[in-house]
């Protein structure tokens, strides 16, 4: 329970903090992020599971039955499996697709087939492996659990995505180098910098597609049966949240590598709003009219379109 309740609080203190920087993003740019959009968003949903479950535990101590249709109540349990399963689903679309380079400054929309590719397969494979892993429900989380054959095809599904977004992220690279044809995601310089910031990110996204498989396979069969789920569930929540919050501030343009992805990115070619804003003191800085300063983010806007 207390796994749950500390998982919860973090992430709702970091989704506060999220907020803030969600609006400070489409001032700047009058819109937010796709990427940090859905981050937020799944986000939103693994504190709600969390919460859920922390309910459920928490009444499950005091009277031996917790929230569970059974008992007639509403079954949070399950209502907190369904809100993990898809938090998952939309980061592990989210972290293959932007690997695969979508998003990025070459204005492609053939960078939308990761997006597409990667929902038509794990959405309906996690709704079916949830509903399934529901024939070895016991009075808790069963999602997670490696015991029964759907957490088995769970952990096969996790090191199958994290192989697709070192294959994206490396003929990403390629393109962002103009090797191997096709666009490129910049200049030179502008492309090396996107070469490293896709690095990064694989890294990042295969720390949360990894965390999983890594604790069953490694670190479980340590463990006495009695302190694996513990174990499972203190260790994912805890790589898995740090992170989805890694990478919302990544797409928030937080910190060197944050501004490295915006300018790399399609929102980055949208224009700085806050060039509009002029000095305190009276009239524009020579050179930085309003007037020039709208035409600059519309020029920035139609290139990027």
């Amino acid at each position: 329970m207390w796994v749950h309740g500390l998982a919860a609080l973090g992430m709702w203190a970091a989704l506060a903090w999220g907020f803030r920087g969600l609006v400070s993003q489409h001032k700047r740019f009058g819109q937010v992020h796709a990427s940090a959009l859905a981050a937020a968003v799944a986000l939103i949903l693994q504190a709600t599971a969390s919460t859920l479950e922390c309910v459920h535990l928490a009444v499950y101590c005091a009277d031996g039955l917790g929230f569970r249709w059974r008992h007639g109540r509403l079954p949070l349990d399950f209502a907190s499996d369904l809100v993990a399963c898809l938090s998952e689903a939309v980061v592990m679309v989210l972290v293959v697709a932007v690997g695969c380079g979508w998003t990025l400054l070459d204005g492609s929309a053939r960078r939308l087939a990761p997006v597409w590719a990667t929902s038509a397969v794990v959405v309906p494979l996690q709704l079916g492996l949830e509903l399934v892993s529901r024939r070895y429900e016991d009075d808790f989380s069963t999602f997670h659990d490696h015991d029964h054959w759907p957490g088995k095809v769970h952990v096969v599904l996790r090191v199958f995505s994290a192989a697709a977004l070192a294959w994206g992220a490396s003929q990403a690279r390629h393109r962002s180098l103009g090797f191997g044809g096709g666009d490129s995601l910049g200049g030179t310089e502008a492309g090396a910098g996107s070469s490293a910031l896709l690095s990064r990110f694989a890294v990042l996204g295969a720390v949360w597609l990894l965390s999983f498989p890594i604790v069953v396979l490694g670190v479980t069969p340590w463990l006495p049966a009695t302190r694996q789920h513990l174990c499972v569930t203190a260790a994912t929540l805890l790589c898995q949240g740090v992170a989805l919050a890694a990478m919302l501030t990544l797409f928030l343009g937080v910190g060197t590598a944050g501004q490295s992805f915006v300018r790399a990115s399609t929102i980055g070619g949208m224009g700085d709003l806050s060039e509009l804003v002029q000095p305190r003191g009276g009239a524009p800085a020579a050179g930085h009219s309003t007037v020039a300063a709208v035409t600059t983010v519309l020029r920035r806007k139609v290139n990027v379109d």
